[in-house]
């Protein structure tokens, strides 16, 4: 489990010129982002188990893709929100959903 101190240094807006990187409050989205981690990891699993039920693998590809790159980049679709870069600024410290396009980043890479 991630420490709020970790997602602290989580990038809601990038650095440029002279306007500094904003990043995440990590306790105002920890419970968020917990949220996110455990419901990602239990779909996931539910997949594996669809798919082992079916006599098929994670591996298998349709349209070119596997079903494992199918399913995240459906949580990327659902997940990443569309902000300017101002309110994604202002967000990273009152909105505790604000993680998410960080969730579409690391949870994925956290899960496998």
């Amino acid at each position: 489990m991630r420490s709020p101190t970790k997602y602290s240094g989580f990038e809601a807006a990038s650095a440029h010129g002279e306007v500094a990187a904003q990043n995440l409050n990590g306790k105002l989205t920890l419970g968020e982002n917990t949220a996110d981690n455990g419901g990602l990891r239990i779909a996931y699993m539910a997949l594996l188990d669809t798919l082992a039920s079916e006599g098929k693998t994670i591996n298998e590809k349709i349209d070119g893709y596997t079903e494992a790159q199918r399913y995240f980049i459906g949580f990327a679709q659902v997940m990443v929100p569309e902000h300017t870069e101002q309110v994604a600024r202002q967000l990273a410290l009152t909105d505790p959903q604000l993680a998410r396009q960080v969730a579409c980043e690391r949870v994925g890479a956290e899960l496998r």
